[in-house]
């Protein structure tokens, strides 16, 4: 996906995200949610890196709906 040319790889979004994150304060977030797309989840990944307190918590409801997908 592109947005002003620019490739929204999961590298432009960790690093827009940091801004905010800075911004706001590490200390004042008290959890961050995305979907399973896999390029979500390297961004999780990539801010786990720089932000220790961190963690992943999947995004529960994904699953059972793929179970009753069909």
């Amino acid at each position: 996906m592109t947005l002003s040319g620019k490739q929204m790889d999961a590298h432009y979004i960790c690093n827009a995200l940091d801004g905010y994150i800075k911004t706001i304060g590490v200390d004042n977030i008290m959890q961050f949610c995305t979907d399973n797309v896999l390029n979500m989840k390297s961004v999780v990944d990539l801010l786990i890196r720089r932000f220790l307190s961190f963690y992943f918590q999947g995004y529960a409801a994904h699953c059972p709906n793929l179970l009753l997908e069909d």
